[in-house]
């Protein structure tokens, strides 16, 4: 089993995980030089309704002080909160016309461009980890170093989040997440590459097994995603019994 990186050493891999965001095109499901085992964890069961609102609720009223840039606010915010809020939020996903900008911005290496259309992704989902990474990569070419080290601080303790739930060795110690998104973002940021994704289950819980295979190794690893709240939020939506 793959190991993600503790804090020091994803600080560390973001240039080099920009890198693989430019090549890949950013903004996809999929970088981070990542996956360091946590403490083991079985998730829990989803929380009550009421905790539904109060995500939500944490979510708009964090969001718009991170799109400040407002770095006091960082050490004080539960991202796991925060990714759950955006769940509940809706519209998970990003207008083509966006990720085409950013693709076309990243091929033509336009700096300004990139940080336009990262910037528009985080407005409308300010946990996305690989706009916060380009943004990190862009304004420190740029020198504006403040910003670019709260970008690289906000993408870590997001990371952070996912890896503290969990080691992803197992349906028992899954990671927990969200988003489809935060499961290829968090691997990529260990440098692993998806090369299968399928569902899985035990019991009531659901589970996105990943296999990846390690960029500099060449190893693959198979790692567990705990996506039993996503699925019932999505069949929500979808109106199913």
């Amino acid at each position: 089993m793959g190991r993600v990186e503790s804090s020091g050493c994803v600080r560390r891999a973001l240039s080099s995980l920009v890198l693989v965001v430019v090549a890949g095109c950013g903004g996809g499901a999929p970088p981070a030089k990542a996956p360091v085992k946590g403490s083991p964890a079985t998730a829990a069961a989803p929380p009550p309704a009421a905790d539904v609102d109060g995500a939500v609720a944490y979510y708009r009223e964090v969001a718009p002080a991170l799109m400040r840039g407002d770095a006091s606010v960082i050490g004080g915010t539960d991202f796991k909160r925060l990714r759950r809020g955006r769940m509940y939020l809706g519209n998970l996903g990003y207008p083509k016309a966006l990720t085409d900008e950013l693709r076309a911005a990243i091929q033509k290496q336009d700096d300004p461009a990139v940080l336009v259309a990262a910037t528009k992704v985080l407005e409308l989902d300010v946990t996305d980890v690989e706009a916060h990474m380009l943004s990190f990569v862009v304004e420190n070419r740029a020198g504006h170093q403040a910003r670019s080290e709260f970008h690289q601080s906000v993408a870590v303790a997001l990371l952070d989040s996912i890896k503290n739930t969990g080691n992803g060795a197992s349906a028992e110690t899954a990671w927990l997440v969200f988003q489809v998104r935060e499961e290829y973002q968090f691997l990529r940021a260990g440098g692993f590459e998806v090369t299968k994704q399928s569902l899985g289950g035990e019991g009531e819980r659901r589970f996105d097994v990943l296999e990846a295979k390690e960029e500099t190794s060449g190893r693959t690893d198979v790692f567990y995603f705990d996506v039993t709240e996503l699925l019932a939020e999505q069949a929500r939506l979808l109106g199913a019994p």
